[in-house]
């Protein structure tokens, strides 16, 4: 006698193989018939068959792999970005038909939108898309998140394969900051002392001047330095929270910890990042040629080069640019469109494993364009 198993999911198929007193084998007819009838339903034929002290097992192939993923991506409220840019999938056959699904977790903190393959639902909170693995790859790296909310987003991905495999509960997190973070960090301030900053100029003066109290719209930040001469200079923070304005010449700006804010000059700067979340301004948007370089840029960090106009702007990566002892991958950006880098912005101690994760956005704000850059 025969007895066999139908597929459950991907559970494995087990068909017995009798051999009879007269060495005659029953079973193998049988296994095959399994098989046939299993690749039949699965495109590509991939369930495999192998045979052992007389138990023929019909094994199921792996499901496919998910790589890429955000654990931590940042972003902010207003501004649209691709949260699967990185995202891969890998698997023995990607020609097979499969099917995709993404679901916000919190539909209150934004929408999705999407140009290509698949469909969202009317408030596009859910994206549903059938197609073969590869088409899926490239669909959701298009599929764009709007953020409408502060908060913490999750997407949550389900994949299923034709031969049956399935990849659930993976997910991609999302940290959205309001968008006044970025575009509003500092509007004026009360010349009342509080934090510290080491100083240091040109010249070779070191003192150790105070701060004035921070009273602009970035509840995180507590006080500030603004330096406005002309000579580079050095600012050291000596507290956390504080945001570091220079108006024109290049400066080095070290911060400690908590959230900082750095709004650079528009000449060359050298910033060494703290323990927290820092936001770095960069200002490309005069017609000068300036090269900036960010120290200790990890996951809650945000870089912005005004000046990038999308569409008109471009830029490429080195992989090793910068100075001695401080090299690592840099962004060349050609802001005026004409063939000529205007911009440089080298993340000290990385490479394209490091920069591959980082998202990218452009946009415009009160009329200044600006990219975005998003370490995860």
């Amino acid at each position: 006698m025969t007895d066999t198993a139908g597929p459950a999911g991907g559970d494995s198929i087990t068909a017995r193989i009798v051999v009879r007193a007269n060495g005659t084998v029953s079973g193998p007819a049988t296994l095959q018939t399994v098989i046939s009838a299993v690749n039949a339903g699965s495109p590509g034929g991939r369930w495999t068959a192998t045979v052992a002290n007389s138990v023929g097992v019909v094994v199921p192939p792996p499901p496919p792999v998910l790589s890429g993923l955000y654990t931590a991506q940042r972003a902010t409220t207003t501004i649209s970005i691709h949260p699967f840019g990185g995202l891969v999938i890998a698997d023995k056959d990607l020609n097979q038909t499969g099917t995709l699904a993404v679901t916000l977790q919190d539909p209150t903190l934004g929408h999705m939108t999407s140009a290509g393959l698949g469909s969202l639902d009317a408030a596009g909170h859910t994206f549903f898309a059938t197609g073969s693995l590869s088409a899926l790859q490239a669909a959701v790296q298009q599929l764009v998140f709007t953020s409408t909310a502060p908060g913490a987003e999750t997407f949550n991905v389900t994949l299923v394969d034709a031969a049956g495999g399935i990849v659930q509960d993976s997910s991609s997190r999302l940290l959205i900051s309001a968008s006044v973070d970025l575009t509003q960090a500092a509007q004026h301030f009360a010349p009342s002392p509080s934090a510290s900053f080491l100083t240091a100029t040109a010249d070779g003066q070191r003192t150790l001047a105070q701060g004035e109290a921070y009273q602009g719209p970035v509840n995180y930040l507590q006080s500030q330095y603004i330096y406005d001469g002309a000579d580079p200079v050095v600012i050291v923070a000596q507290s956390p929270n504080v945001f570091v304005k220079n108006f024109v010449g290049s400066a080095a700006v070290a911060l400690l910890s908590g959230q900082n804010v750095v709004d650079a000059g528009y000449g060359s700067n050298f910033m060494i990042g703290g323990t927290g979340s820092d936001v770095f301004f960069l200002n490309g948007s005069v017609n000068t040629v300036t090269w900036n370089t960010i120290v200790g840029f990890h996951p809650g960090d945000i870089a912005t080069l005004w000046g990038y106009h999308a569409g008109v702007s471009a830029y490429h990566w080195d992989d090793v640019a910068g100075a001695v002892g401080y090299t690592g991958r840099t962004l060349r950006a050609d802001l005026l469109g004409n063939g000529n880098v205007t911009a440089s912005l080298t993340f000290a101690g990385t490479a394209a494993a490091d920069t591959n994760k980082y998202a990218i956005t452009t946009g415009q704000v009160a009329g200044l364009n600006y990219m975005g850059i998003f370490a995860a």
